[in-house]
């Protein structure tokens, strides 16, 4: 996570350079999104895997 974290990093600073609307790929489920939409949708994707990581890790506690 801390991989994908830093590379969302580096191409939000290559991103600065242009207009990240004109940029565009296809998501197969959600469909077209530009770049803006494509960095939002990681970040907002990596918290719900972190949210998650976090619930697995605590449900392995053990109970006291």
């Amino acid at each position: 996570m801390a991989k994908q974290r830093a590379l969302t990093g580096k191409v939000m600073q290559r991103l600065a350079a242009v207009d990240p609307r004109a940029i565009t790929a296809v998501h197969p489920l959600i469909g077209e999104m530009n770049a803006a939409q494509w960095i939002t949708f990681c970040e907002y994707h990596m918290r719900v895997h972190l949210r998650q990581l976090k619930d697995v890790k605590a449900a392995s506690r053990p109970s006291t």
